[in-house]
């Protein structure tokens, strides 16, 4: 399986709950694929004209593939997302945010690389947590071994990226 490939199977796999946008313009390098997921819980009180709270869910999953993966590659990608994402205006109701960067190597991705995930995280509070928060996961493919691996973040998201590799 190549990237176009995996990537395809990925679009695929994301589209019945994700909408495909166009990527925020400082994120475009890193961002093949963009796709935007967004939930709203609401609490009513006796009808819908009424509402408590609302609380919103944001999902964002960033696609990109690179022939030769390094280190500093990496730790570029998090100052990039770290500063949009510290640049953020969070809407009234926000609760979190959870910005996942998928990166695809057809390669072989070094143990420099695997090494440096668990220095790579990033974590933002708006308001001291009273406007939510936002967090960055980060997830290698491995084509030619057919290995993921992830920072902390990421770690919840290994299973569905692995499951995209299994197509094949």
């Amino acid at each position: 399986m190549d990237a176009e490939e995996y990537k395809e199977n990925l679009r695929k796999g994301l589209e019945g709950s994700f909408d495909f946008k166009a990527a925020p313009e400082c994120l475009q390098p890193y961002a093949d694929i963009w796709a935007v997921y967004n939930q709203v819980n609401e609490k009513y009180f006796l009808s819908k004209k009424v509402s408590l709270y609302s609380m919103n869910n944001d999902e964002y999953v960033s696609v990109v593939s690179v022939e030769e993966l390094s280190p500093e590659f990496l730790f570029r990608a998090r100052e990039v997302f770290a500063g949009y994402i510290s640049s953020l205006k969070v809407q009234e109701g926000h609760m979190s945010s959870l910005f996942t960067l998928a990166i695809i190597s057809p390669n072989e991705i070094s143990s420099g690389v695997i090494d440096s995930l668990s220095k790579l995280k990033f974590h933002k509070d708006f308001c001291f947590t009273f406007k939510g928060w936002a967090d960055w996961a980060l997830v290698l493919i491995d084509l030619k071994n057919r290995k993921i691996y992830s920072n902390a973040k990421g770690k919840a998201s290994i299973k569905n990226f692995q499951s995209f590799l299994e197509l094949n």
